[in-house]
């Protein structure tokens, strides 16, 4: 039995352990106050890829990889999350 605010509970109580997940492109750069200009100033691309990425358009994979290394080395930590990509014949 284990006292609670709301009385004696009978049950055992199951501790539950947050389950990690990535965050999306917009809620990271929102945890870290990034704006999409500096992020494409640091990854040498157009605000415009930056944006794209915010608004889950897909980009190219090299814009999407030097992103990703822009945000780490704007945050130091990396992004984890998905980045839709395109392929450019």
């Amino acid at each position: 039995m284990q006292d609670t605010p709301f009385g004696r509970m009978d049950q055992p109580t199951e501790v539950l352990i947050p389950v990690s997940r990535p965050l999306s492109f917009h809620d990271y750069m929102v945890r870290y106050k990034l704006l999409w200009s500096d992020v494409a100033r640091v990854a040498g691309v157009p605000a415009l890829v930056v944006w794209s990425i915010d608004h889950k358009m897909a980009v190219s994979a090299k814009h999407a990889t030097v992103v990703r290394a822009a945000l780490e080395i704007i945050t130091g930590i990396p992004f984890t999350g998905s980045i839709q990509t395109i392929t450019i014949r």
